[in-house]
């Protein structure tokens, strides 16, 4: 049986090298950015690969899969954007909120929601959820738009589903030859 993978922010695909180096295939890829999804498709030409937003193309990547596949993925792996979570986003973000030019709360760091719409509808066996140390910090409105940690929406949302915890790793661990603390 196929191991599939379905990618949420693709960038590339460097995230998802790991997985094709452990047989696993990422079979979708989400993006926002049209030059990064062009060379995930170089990087993974059999995926199919949706370029947008992820809140107008979760329905999509949903239909595309249950429609494509009879199992569920093993996995999703999803990595929304970090700029509103890093400390370095926040010091910007907060000193432009003070400067009139952005609002208080950042909206990408939102972009969880569909993500865990995702993950719910597809029922993979693993998800990945990659971000910065700060992440568990991180403040969000949920669909009701109630403030929320990011990590006790994650909990509420895919608590009786999956089991995890918030983990920090440094890349440097792992053969990376640079400190990246994940």
């Amino acid at each position: 049986m196929a191991l599939n993978a379905v990618s949420l922010f693709s960038s590339s695909g460097i995230g998802d090298l790991g997985l094709k180096a452990n047989n696993i295939k990422t079979v979708i890829g989400c993006e926002i950015i049209e030059e990064r999804m062009k060379l995930f498709q170089a990087n993974y030409p059999d995926a199919k690969c949706f370029l947008g937003d992820i809140w107008k193309l979760k329905d999509d990547i949903i239909d595309y899969y249950h429609n494509t596949y009879a199992e569920d993925p093993f996995l999703v792996i999803a990595t929304p954007p970090c700029q509103g979570m890093s400390s370095n986003g926040m010091g910007k973000m907060l000193n432009d909120y003070r400067r009139g030019l952005r609002p208080k709360m950042d909206e990408r760091n939102r972009l969880i929601i569909p993500a865990i719409q995702v993950i719910k509808a597809l029922n993979p066996e693993w998800v990945i959820l990659e971000n910065v140390a700060n992440m568990v910090n991180t403040l969000i409105l949920d669909d009701n738009n109630e403030l929320i940690n990011i990590i006790d929406y994650i909990k509420r949302e895919l608590g009786d589903i999956y089991a995890g915890e918030p983990k920090v790793i440094d890349a440097a661990d792992y053969g990376v030859p640079q400190y990246r603390r994940r």
